[in-house]
């Protein structure tokens, strides 16, 4: 099995991964989620941006 790569902008998701939290980078200023995660918002362009834990209850398509 291949390890994460890991980058500054996507380790966070594998730190919270490892204490068994499932979070999504979201964007600051217009509450929009960023995955993969990246600077910039591909919405409305800010670089503000926090972890949200999700309640990992959900459909995978």
């Amino acid at each position: 099995m291949l390890s994460p790569v890991t980058d500054p902008d996507g380790a966070p998701f594998w730190q919270y991964a490892a204490q068994g939290e499932l979070r999504v980078q979201t964007c600051a200023a217009c509450d929009e989620p960023r995955f993969p995660p990246r600077p910039c918002c591909p919405h409305c362009q800010s670089f503000a941006s926090e972890w949200r834990q999700l309640t990992g209850h959900g459909r995978i398509w």
